[in-house]
């Protein structure tokens, strides 16, 4: 494994550029990118910057040298720069133009009182970019991505943003990389022996977990199982998981995905993970969708029972070997996104819900051996496949691919605001490769 650290590996090509923007003082826009400006202040300590622009007063903070960044387009915000409250500097920014990838890609709101800012991976008209929009549907950051594959894995195939509110992919399939919001690559890996796909996380301990496919021969039929790679914070694989190892009687039925026909032709997928998320105890969710079970693994290196099987949700009598919990309330299929949240409870996109798709929440009770639903937000329409729950400060955000329509529940579990993303005019999972809209914050 090798790491790499040249931008333009990562970093899109298309759509150069600046846009016109503009800028007087210490703070100079950047030359590809029509919303950051590169900030080069008068001090040598931590500052903080105040905007004045056309939704308020925004403040960012960092060194003296900092980007800003989440800006809406051909807007002027007057700024300036204090240190522990005493004026050192001030200018103004004008932001450009977005670039033509954004010609055909929409975002319409309906509703009040949105998300501050939440993070979408896109794939339009062949172009990977990872979009955020504030709660108007106003572009405020963005950053392209070059792509060359055209099977499933390929394109922006895996996107989550860090508790360091950076944004972490996996592209064609076989690159990791991590942006900074100031479009600065921070991590850049390739080079893997099987194919990434579906989504990666980073830890509380700074490790990145990826999911891959492999290829297996189980009773004479190619069978393909995940597996997961940990990677340190220099880019080196230190641990491999795989399910292979924690399977009993495997019941091989083609179940008529063809997600992996181009890569492994002939071979039947069995379990199809789409989701993976570390917790702060060492474990990690993941999704097994063909399965309809998410499962608790031990994936920290350090930990003696590394690989173990903590629990199994899902229907009975499935094949993975581990303590199965039982259901007091409800039950999913299909289902995506699985993660815990702070409190413990476990979230999931439940796609194929008894009253329709739906973002869930479950208690989990280890010692008791249960798994309870306690909340459901459910989504109009299909979605049968991807979607993704999440909590933000606003309410409970759930996004359904099918119609390209990411919604915000409030505490009675309303729909109080909606953005809907379109490419070229038409709805669907074209629009939102990954269909995952997450919160994050500049």
């Amino acid at each position: 494994m090798r790491l790499l650290l040249l931008v333009p590996f990562v970093v899109g090509c298309a759509n150069k550029g600046n846009g016109g923007a503009s800028a007087t003082g210490a703070c100079q826009p950047q030359a590809d990118n029509a919303l950051r400006f590169d900030c080069d202040l008068p001090t040598q300590s931590d500052v903080v910057v105040t905007l004045d622009g056309p939704e308020g007063t925004l403040t960012r903070a960092g060194g003296p040298t900092l980007t800003l960044a989440g800006l809406r387009p051909g807007s002027t915000y007057a700024w300036s720069a204090a240190v522990d409250g005493a004026p050192i500097d001030s200018g103004s920014v004008t932001t450009g133009q977005l670039p033509d990838l954004f010609d055909d890609l929409s975002f319409t709101v309906t509703g009040t009182d949105g998300p501050a800012t939440i993070a979408l991976p896109t794939m339009c008209n062949g172009q990977a970019v990872v979009t955020v929009v504030d709660a108007t549907g106003s572009v405020v950051w963005y950053q392209p991505f070059d792509t060359t594959a055209t099977d499933p894995t390929g394109g922006l195939s895996g996107f989550s943003v860090t508790a360091a509110q950076t944004v972490l992919v996996h592209l064609d399939g076989s690159r990791i990389a991590e942006v900074a919001q100031s479009g600065a690559t921070l991590f850049s890996v390739d080079g893997f022996e099987s194919p990434l796909h579906h989504d990666l996380a980073r830890g509380d301990d700074g490790r990145t977990y990826a999911l891959f496919a492999d290829l297996w021969d189980i009773d004479g039929q190619d069978v393909i199982l995940d597996g997961v790679y940990v990677l340190d914070p220099d880019g080196d694989v230190v641990a491999t998981w795989e399910l292979v190892d924690h399977l009993g009687a495997v019941d091989v039925v083609d179940s008529g995905d063809k997600f992996w026909a181009s890569t492994f032709p002939g071979a039947v997928d069995v379990s199809h993970a789409n989701a993976i998320d570390p917790t702060p105890s060492g474990s990690a969710v993941m999704s097994l969708m063909l399965q309809d079970t998410v499962i608790s693994v031990v994936l920290d290196p350090d930990d003696a029972a590394f690989g173990e099987v903590d629990w199994v949700l899902g229907p009975d009598g499935g094949p993975i070997v581990g303590d199965a919990l039982t259901w007091v309330s409800g039950e999913f299929a299909g289902q995506h996104h699985a993660h815990v949240e702070a409190d413990g409870d476990l979230w999931v996109f439940d796609n194929v819900g008894a009253d329709g798709p739906a973002g869930e929440r479950y208690a989990i009770d280890t010692d008791a051996g249960t798994a309870e639903q306690i909340a459901s937000y459910p989504v109009d329409g299909s979605c049968d496949h991807q979607g993704s729950v999440f909590v933000d400060d606003a309410g409970v955000l759930v996004t359904c691919p099918t119609p390209g329509r990411v919604d915000l529940f409030d505490a009675d579990g309303a729909v109080t605001w909606s953005l809907d993303v379109t490419c070229g005019g038409g709805a669907g999972s074209g629009s939102l490769t990954f269909a995952r809209a997450q919160p994050i914050t500049f």
